[in-house]
């Protein structure tokens, strides 16, 4: 099997706004995102769920590594990490 040239790839993606974001955008807010077993689902309904879950995980305290990271976790520089 021939791999090929390699694909380029962004050292940032942003998963839902090029599965879902750009479809709102592009006004296809009302077509069907996914179909499985009889459930419908729209690209708005599919970003609503999104944004309801990532709304449920800054409220828990999850943080990316681009943010800041919640207060209770904060330490500072020469703080050492706890040891194992």
């Amino acid at each position: 099997m021939n791999a090929g040239a390699p694909i380029p790839f962004p050292d940032e993606f942003n998963a839902a706004a090029y599965f879902i974001d750009r479809h709102l955008q592009e006004e296809r807010s009302d077509k069907i995102a996914i179909e499985c077993e009889g459930l419908c689902v729209t690209y708005r309904q599919l970003y609503e769920g999104v944004n309801r879950v990532g709304n449920g995980l800054r409220k828990l305290g999850v943080w990316t590594p681009r943010s800041s990271p919640p207060a209770s976790s904060a330490r500072s520089r020469s703080e050492p990490s706890p040891s194992r």
